[in-house]
């Protein structure tokens, strides 16, 4: 895997929904995505909570790739589980859209775990993501 990109869902609205900044917001960060990850093959896991499967579809059908729902990214708790996810994929990038907390400190764990270095990562606003890059062992805000 060359990146790993963890991305919080945009602003949501009413009944757990996107709003339509919402959608705006996940709508320019899936086009600047696009420009990162041109010509790599990329899958996208997501929380099961309706504005992260929303996130994941706009951000899916912009990179033309395929998403899949799990569990695990929904609980902070699951990190273990959910380091599986990603290493159980042959994509050059992985994307997780999540919650608040996995933003916080998902990118560290699996910086830590994964490529046995400390990347500082820490919340960040809705609509936002983390770019872990493998092969330079860095970590950038998008």
């Amino acid at each position: 895997m060359k990146k790993l990109i963890v991305v919080r869902h945009g602003e949501d609205g009413a009944f757990g929904a996107l709003s339509q900044n919402g959608f705006e917001q996940i709508q320019a960060l899936a086009k600047k995505l696009n420009e990162i990850v041109n010509g790599l093959s990329v899958f996208v896991f997501t929380s099961p909570t309706l504005r992260t499967k929303e996130t994941a579809k706009i951000i899916s059908k912009t990179l033309n790739t395929e998403y899949k729902v799990e569990e695990c990214l929904e609980h902070e708790e699951d990190f273990a589980d959910s380091l599986k996810l990603v290493r159980s994929r042959v994509e050059d990038v992985v994307i997780l859209v999540t919650h608040l907390e996995y933003t916080e400190w998902f990118p560290s764990y699996f910086a830590k775990e994964n490529m046995g270095i400390y990347l500082k990562s820490y919340g960040i606003d809705k609509g936002r993501a983390w770019i872990v890059d493998c092969e330079n062992k860095t970590i950038e805000l998008l």
